[in-house]
This record gives structure tokens, C-alpha cells and sequence, in this order.
């Protein structure tokens, strides 16, 4: 899966991570990005909310219980 999506002629896949946990955050944002994503990791969910019109995620990876929401 890692080469193919290297290989493809588009930009990479853009993941948005959000999650008060730092070792679940690492652990996303690690694994997506050594197979050639491009990922923002956040663990302020509202932060998180105002990145989303410029970063334009593929995909959110989101922590349902999020302190404060």
C-alpha cells in the first residue's frame, strides 16, 4: 500500500488527526506519514475545527470525546 500510494501522480492524501491522547496522536501521525501522507495533528479540537478550510483534509481521524466539546 505505502509504494502505491507513492507512486501515484497526485498529491498525497491529507490527514487530519485530532486527539487529546499524545501517544495516539503519535502513533496516527507516525504510520500515516511514513506511507507518504501528509498529516496535521492536533490535540485542541477547536483549533483543530478553524485549520480545516485551509488544510482541506481527505480524511479526519477524531477522538469523539474531546475535552471541552
Amino acid at each position: 500500500l505505502s509504494n502505491w500510494i507513492r507512486d501515484q501522480d497526485r498529491a498525497p492524501f491529507r490527514v487530519l488527526v485530532i486527539d487529546d491522547d499524545a501517544e495516539g496522536r503519535q502513533y496516527a501521525t507516525t504510520i500515516l506519514g511514513k506511507v507518504g501522507m501528509q498529516v496535521e495533528a492536533y490535540d485542541d479540537a477547536e483549533a483543530a475545527i478553524r485549520r480545516v478550510a485551509d488544510f482541506r483534509p481527505d480524511l479526519v481521524l477524531l477522538d469523539l470525546y474531546m475535552p471541552g466539546l
